[in-house]
């Protein structure tokens, strides 16, 4: 049987995994990033996940550099932080897209 209102639409199934990605966007988590961070909390090919006013940031440290980009895979907005940092790259932990520490753009 077909719900009322529904006979010739398309329905949709909504992962829950896409709603919660929806709300994440709308509250920044984690430490407010403008102070900074002590050098020595970041290990090295280490992440750690905050915000700077409403955009979440992801620092990784690659040897002593240290690199700020945007904390969310720009597909369904995964957590890069829970990804794997390889050489000056971030892969997503649900796509495994690669984002580039220095410039944050998707590498293929």
């Amino acid at each position: 049987m077909v719900p009322d209102g529904t006979q010739g639409r398309a329905l949709r199934t909504i992962p829950a995994q896409e709603m919660t990605m929806t709300e994440n966007q709308a509250n920044p988590s984690g430490p407010d990033l403008t102070q900074g961070i002590a050098f020595a909390e970041l290990a090295d090919g280490g992440m750690f996940a905050g915000h700077v006013g409403d955009d979440q940031v992801l620092l990784a440290r690659v040897g002593e550099q240290v690199f700020a980009v945007a904390a969310q895979c720009s597909h369904y907005h995964g957590p890069l932080a829970e990804g794997l940092v390889v050489g000056e790259m971030v892969r997503c932990p649900w796509h495994h897209a690669c984002f580039s520490l220095r410039t944050g753009n998707r590498s293929d």
